[in-house]
């Protein structure tokens, strides 16, 4: 749900183009506009259709600080004008590249041809020298929000800098809190999480300034997501609780009944981020009772294309709990009323979760289905990723592209104003130079044109197999969890007590390895895995797969980072340390386990896992053929190149000890 909260914040946040005025579509500037498109040549073929181009545009009277509105028909001027830009370059006619240049930016702008926006933003920044205070920051704010369009995050973030530099222009008190707003959103995209705290921090002490109590609470609110994204569930419940406190002074306001509907489903929407813990904490009826409250005040404020998400949230809970019949009833309510306007990711996971409903049902040929076309959708985001990324990619290079052609013009402006002194020797000795580039160039153009064509084929190569790398995971989590639904099924059906078990086990051990497929394809790095984020969430999903509540795991795990070929072993291991407690250890008594890794002076990792349990004879175990348990643990840890030792007199204690490598 945080395209929701985020849409709500947005509402608060100002429009990108905060420069300029609107120029009205009167009947004056329609005319204007008609009699450039009649007087622009359709194609410029010589140096008689450059000059009448530019002569058009001179009558224009352009000005790059407004915001024009064009009409349709000045499409018709994006071909010819990429035309003129280009015998403009080739004939080293700055000035009037500029200008050809600054019109292209405008028309594509209000026709939202964004890829084209940003390479002409760039081609125009590489002459600031040309350009006024004012207009460079209008363009840099043009640039954002191009960005902000195909959703480059890291280029919003190389370029803010830059553009705090010339905020002073604008006449708005809050431009550097808005600028910092979508700081905050850019690393908020990017992961960077606490950087997107500290940045929210900054457009909270703005609001606080004038007192904007709704506002307020909505930056306390992006920043519980923050610290919920970071794990610090603690501190997101603080600021989630802050929010609320925050929102409830609103109700002191003037405008108290003109907000009041909207402070309601705010405050409803902050409660189901409250939510998202206690689903965490297995408080599942509190949850309930927030996702439910969330929808009828979604209902009431008019949101309606948010309810589905609500509904596939209940759905999931209730599907958590075992509540299928309530969980299906949620599912339908959102596919009858609302599946159109989920968004594509939120469709795989409603596809994911009626599948795994059906699973549960014994409908084994109708998930199989469901998995297959969330499968198909999510191909469908991978490539939209993928284009964006060739997008980004292709504009990246053509501007590299332009720069260079830029020195070169420079270097010819700079001859021709020598050539315009008279001073004769300084002609020739530039002309000379001139032809000894040419010659080096010449010979060089062919290799360094094929270069930079293998550059490019390189990179999308590697785009498209770093998307297939991560289609490979996603696919094979995808499997893993259709082979767990399976086993699950027939561990219901089984009537033996040892192939229950035994079923269970299995499943156990197949999601402790689907859950390192999930991380890899989720992650840019395909090959290393976060140890401490996936020992939590493994140890979640067993403690979620046991009745027993009187066991209490404690997990203290280094922050490293190991490949899949260490990690999955370490994963069963835990899996089968973690179900010999549960089984074996406590009987209907409390008991208490405790998992920690860690890195000795030596750079060997260290494993140690303990219960408190009744304890038993690890040497008799492990001579007894029978004790398949403890010889697994042996093999696995053999297929790591590690040592493990094993004590039961005081409860279950095993050490074992393996080399890290960093590369």
């Amino acid at each position: 749900m945080d395209k929701l909260f985020f849409k709500i914040a947005l509402i608060f946040c100002i429009s990108l183009n905060l420069f300029g005025q609107t120029t009205p579509l009167n009947k004056s500037y329609i005319l204007k506009q008609q009699q450039l498109i009649i007087d622009f040549p359709k194609d410029i073929k010589n140096s008689a259709d450059f000059n009448k181009a530019i002569e058009a545009i001179k009558k224009f009277n352009l000005n790059l600080l407004n915001n024009y509105v064009f009409v349709n028909d000045a499409k018709k001027l994006l071909k010819p004008l990429q035309n003129t830009i280009l015998w403009a370059e080739k004939n080293t006619l700055l000035n009037d590249k500029m200008a050809c240049n600054k019109i292209y930016f405008l028309l594509n702008e209000y026709f939202m041809n964004y890829a084209e926006k940003i390479k002409t933003v760039n081609d125009l920044l590489l002459n600031k020298e040309l350009l006024t205070k004012n207009e460079i920051y209008r363009l840099l704010t043009a640039l954002q929000s191009g960005y902000f369009k195909l959703e480059s995050y890291n280029d919003i973030i190389r370029i803010i800098p830059e553009r705090k530099k010339y905020a002073y222009l604008d006449t708005k008190d809050d431009t550097n809190a808005t600028i910092e707003y979508d700081l905050a959103i850019a690393y908020y995209n990017t992961k960077n999480y606490n950087a997107a705290i500290n940045s929210f921090l900054v457009r909270k002490k703005y609001y606080q300034k004038y007192k904007e109590n709704l506002y307020i609470s909505s930056m306390s609110n992006n920043i519980g997501l923050c610290y919920f994204k970071l794990k610090n569930n603690n501190q997101a419940k603080f600021y989630f609780k802050l929010a609320l406190d925050e929102l409830k002074l609103t109700n002191n306001e003037e405008n108290k009944s003109k907000n009041q509907g909207y402070n309601t489903f705010f405050e409803a929407v902050i409660q189901s981020n409250i939510a998202k813990i206690d689903i965490i904490n297995e408080n599942y009826s509190k949850a309930i009772k927030a996702y439910s409250n969330l929808v009828q005040k979604t209902k009431i404020a008019g949101e309606k294309n948010n309810i589905p998400e609500s509904y596939l949230d209940l759905a999931k809970i209730n599907f958590k709990i075992n509540n299928i019949s309530l969980a299906e009833i949620y599912l339908d309510s959102a596919k009858n009323n609302f599946l159109n306007a989920l968004n594509v990711e939120k469709k795989i996971d409603y596809l994911n979760t009626r599948g795994k409903i059906l699973l549960a049902k014994g409908k084994i040929n109708e998930a199989l289905i469901l998995f297959e076309l969330g499968n198909k959708t999510s191909d469908s985001i991978l490539n939209l990723q993928a284009n964006r990324n060739n997008i980004l990619a292709q504009v990246k290079y053509n501007t590299e592209e332009k720069n260079k052609a830029l020195q070169l013009i420079k270097i010819d402006l700079l001859t021709k104003e020598r050539i315009a002194t008279g001073l004769k020797i300084a002609f020739v000795v530039t002309l000379i130079l001139l032809s000894v580039i040419a010659v080096l160039f010449f010979k060089n153009f062919k290799s360094r044109k094929l270069i930079d064509k293998q550059n490019i084929v390189l990179k999308e190569n590697l785009t498209e197999k770093e998307v297939l790398l991560k289609e490979i995971h996603h696919r094979v989590k995808n499997n893993l969890q259709v082979i767990s639904g399976l086993l699950e099924l027939q561990a219901k059906k089984a009537n033996s007590t040892e192939t229950i078990q035994i079923l269970q086990d299995s499943e156990r051990q197949i999601n402790s390895i689907a859950i390192i497929h999930q991380m890899l394809y989720q992650l840019d790095d395909f090959s290393l895995i976060n140890i401490d984020d996936y020992i939590i969430r493994l140890v979640a999903e067993l403690k979620a797969s046991y009745t027993n509540t009187n066991i209490e795991i404690k997990v203290a795990v280094v922050s490293l980072y190991l490949s899949s070929n260490i990690a999955v072993p370490l994963g069963l291991i835990i899996s089968e340390l973690v179900t010999n407690s549960y089984k074996h250890a406590f009987g209907d008594r409390n008991g208490e386990v405790f998992i920690s890794i860690n890195k000795n002076l030596g750079n060997d990792i260290v494993f140690e896992y303990r219960d408190n349990g009744q304890g038993f004879d690890a040497k008799y175990a492990l001579e007894n053929s029978k004790s398949m348990g403890l010889k697994l643990l042996q093999m696995l840890t053999e297929e790591i190149d590690g040592t493990i030792n094993i004590d039961g007199q005081n409860g279950m204690q095993t050490t074992i000890k393996f080399k890290y490598n960093e590369n």
